[in-house]
């Protein structure tokens, strides 16, 4: 495998670039240099892989055990707890985080539907469970970052046993 750092001079850019996407400011381009012939080396210096392992989370028999992988700048905590498995979980969701219990949380869809001011779980963009707060700043309200362990665990039955093991990402 071989990778180079983008060097954005290299690529040739016909338009300025913006801060924030990347992917269709320079990896776009990049990608379409390729394709028309250039050398992954024209593009820039050797870049060395480097292999991130997530840490595993585990799953109980009424619950998951994880912790937080990435505090964004919103201040929302992204878990290593995928969020398929929440979905399929019955009964009421309770949440533990860095051993305080903060009760049972609503799992929404996206921001806007937690209500301003909730505290609650909703499937980040990269599929993991976060916790947030609408219109608000989770990290800041629990006081919570990376690493800190969050259990997640339901009770009731909605005519299964919940979710089961991960079957991982």
């Amino acid at each position: 495998r071989r990778a180079v750092r983008l060097d954005r001079a290299r690529v040739e850019l016909p338009h300025r670039v913006g801060a924030t996407f990347d992917g269709r400011d320079l990896f776009a381009p990049a990608a379409g240099r390729l394709a028309g012939g250039a050398t992954l080396r024209s593009l820039g210096e050797a870049w060395t892989l480097r292999r991130f392992e997530l840490p595993v989370p585990l799953a109980l028999g009424n619950g998951w055990t994880g912790e937080i992988l990435h505090k964004d700048r919103f201040g929302n905590l992204i878990t290593n707890l995928p969020s398929e498995e929440l979905r399929r979980a019955p009964g009421t969701l309770r949440v533990t985080l860095g051993g305080k219990r903060l009760g049972p949380l609503p799992f929404a869809r996206t921001y806007e539907s937690l209500g301003k001011g909730v505290l609650g779980l909703l499937p980040s963009s990269f599929g993991w469970i976060e916790l947030s707060v609408g219109h608000g700043n989770a990290g800041a309200r629990t006081r919570a970052g990376v690493g800190t362990p969050i259990r997640i665990g339901w009770t009731g039955r909605r005519g299964s046993d919940g979710p089961g093991p991960f079957r991982g990402k």
